[in-house]
């Protein structure tokens, strides 16, 4: 199975981040000399070494939540989300479509970030408005941090492929816990040669452990999607 993480990632990037630089960046004066792209390049690797010591510190599921949601093979993540740009605010549903594994499904287990109990009033948090299996709603969904466990209405026999649609918002974490922070992250101006450039951009790189800051996914490494689509609506210029 391919990796989603990298095509979400990407595709999110460009669908946001690409169509602001279209309409809202100032054409560079100089373009990036070889050093400058030598300097981004020492950065990034410098990222991705720290990006192991910040992976352990990011909670990740228990091994219950993990054998519940191993009950399930997903095959494929629909993401509609309304986003801004240079704001971590996201609003909308994923779908996700799944297979039954040797065991009846009377479940969704999934992963979706919650901020920390007792957290201040503003804190970055995501909300679960509803979840909807094979067309009928969740009587119930419990959360225990990230954890995320939807009742199904009907159980799934195994072997069978449902969609389940889970619809929620709020505000993406942005704590620098992946290689180039996590979540949406924004920025809103470019630095060179000592002159600052509008560059209003949203873009998410949340691999390996932090796709759940954003939307709800079976965030287990050994099940990757076989495809995923995006679509983003968000106002005009962006």
């Amino acid at each position: 199975m391919r990796s989603y993480f990298h095509t979400l990632v990407a595709l999110a990037g460009l669908g946001l981040g690409a169509s602001a630089a279209r309409a809202q960046v100032a054409p560079l004066a100089q373009t990036p000399t070889t050093i400058d792209l030598g300097e981004a390049a020492r950065a990034c690797a410098q990222a991705h070494q720290r990006q192991g010591t910040a992976a352990q510190a990011v909670a990740i599921a228990s091994v219950r939540h993990r054998q519940k949601m191993e009950r399930y093979d997903v095959k494929w993540y629909k993401l509609d989300l309304a986003l801004e740009n240079n704001s971590r605010s996201v609003a909308g549903s994923v779908l996700l479509r799944v297979q039954v594994r040797a065991q009846v499904l009377d479940s969704l287990a999934f992963e979706l970030y919650q901020a920390p109990a007792g957290a201040p009033a503003g804190t970055a948090t995501l909300l679960i408005d509803s979840v909807v299996v094979g067309g009928r709603r969740s009587p119930g969904v419990r959360r225990q941090g990230q954890e995320a466990t939807a009742a199904l209405a009907l159980p799934a026999p195994a072997g069978s492929v449902l969609e389940a649609r889970i619809y929620y918002h709020g505000t993406a974490p942005n704590g620098n816990s992946a290689a180039i922070g996590n979540a949406l992250n924004t920025k809103a101006s470019y630095t060179m040669g000592g002159t600052v450039y509008p560059y209003n951009v949203t873009w998410s790189l949340s691999e390996p452990f932090s796709a759940h800051e954003w939307f709800p996914c079976k965030q287990v490494l050994t099940d990757k999607a076989d495809s995923a689509a995006v679509s983003v609506t968000t106002t005009l210029p962006n």
